[in-house]
């Protein structure tokens, strides 16, 4: 995998690969878009960390369907959350 700085954020159509840095260097309130993210190292502004995909909780009365949404990382409460982006922190705020 590739390592990618940018000072704005940072949109992956495929699968996030090597390290992303977006708001480079210091600037937090940027985000990072990806197809497939399986907990690699990212970092945007002055946050860097191995962040996990936040589950939704599963109803007993619905068939699971296959996780093809993209995911948001973005920084929250001093750390980074990485979420589908049609629900959660990412929604609320950008949207």
């Amino acid at each position: 995998g590739a390592v990618v700085r940018s000072k704005g954020n940072v949109i992956i159509f495929g699968e996030l690969l090597g390290k992303v840095h977006a708001g480079y260097p210091d600037e937090n309130s940027c985000y990072i878009i990806a197809g497939v993210y399986d907990g690699r190292e990212v970092s945007i502004g002055s946050y860097t960390d191995e962040t996990e995909v936040v589950k939704p909780k599963r109803s007993l009365f619905k068939k699971s369907a296959a996780n093809t949404e993209a995911l948001a990382v973005v920084v929250y409460e001093d750390q980074l959350i990485c979420e589908p982006m049609s629900r959660g922190i990412f929604k609320e705020n950008h949207s």
